[in-house]
């Protein structure tokens, strides 16, 4: 999507909207990248997703270091993942642990629930299938990758509170062509901003997603592409 975008004129007429998460991938790990994070102006952002690290509720460890600790006695632990970032953070986790934390890939978080609920893997990466197995502990949720708890399980500590300082958060936004005039920007961040916080908006974000709309503006939005690039780029030098 922000590959086009990236081409076109500045003309409040061309907007994109993409998640954080695979544009900064993008940036960091292909090469040449398709478009640098100073190609855009920066509108909004509409909501941020709950990346996480969960198992089976019947499973008898609850955090990450319980994890480790059963991957250790058991010869290692499979995990099943369905992207990079998963991949990388095993790598992390069995670097500084000792334990072997093996990555089964999947395609996706359909997936990713099938190995989990037919007890093939030890955990998972997940973005939100998960949590309509929350509610009778059929799933639970080992780690947060966000730097907030996840919504249905508070009382768990992220993964940065269990001593892995990499947050990951997924967070859908919207952008424009680089070079937007201040009052057109100034007009759309607007637009955005009414529409983001509407009651039909939420409602939708709440039923579709499971998560509260969360618009940073302009400012913001470019702060947290920023600095989840700069958490990305520490996680892959930390994985190799």
């Amino acid at each position: 999507m922000l590959r086009g975008l990236k081409q076109k004129k500045p003309d409040g007429h061309n907007i994109g909207m993409a998640v954080s998460t695979g544009v900064v991938l993008a940036v960091a790990t292909r090469k040449p990248a398709p478009f640098q994070l100073n190609s855009f102006d920066y509108l909004a952002t509409v909501a941020t997703g709950h990346l996480v690290i969960v198992t089976q509720g019947s499973r008898p460890y609850n955090d990450i270091a319980g994890l480790i600790a059963f991957a250790k006695k058991n010869g290692g632990a499979a995990v099943a993942s369905n992207g990079l970032t998963g991949n990388m953070l095993l790598k992390v986790l069995s670097k500084t642990s000792g334990a072997n934390l093996r990555a089964v890939p999947t395609k996706g978080g359909g997936q990713v629930m099938k190995q989990l609920l037919g007890g093939h893997v030890a955990a998972g990466f997940d973005g939100g299938r998960h949590m309509r197995y929350m509610k009778d502990g059929t799933i639970k949720v080992l780690a947060t990758l966000s730097r907030s708890r996840h919504p249905l399980a508070m009382k768990q500590k992220t993964l940065r509170e269990q001593g892995f300082n990499y947050p990951v958060e997924p967070t859908w936004f919207a952008a424009a062509p680089k070079g937007l005039p201040a009052d057109v920007k100034a007009t759309l961040a607007k637009a955005f901003d009414d529409a983001i916080n509407s009651d039909d908006v939420k409602k939708i974000v709440a039923k579709r997603l499971r998560l509260e709309v969360r618009n940073l503006g302009p400012e913001g939005t470019g702060k947290l592409i920023n600095e989840g690039l700069g958490s990305l780029n520490n996680l892959i030098a930390a994985s190799k």
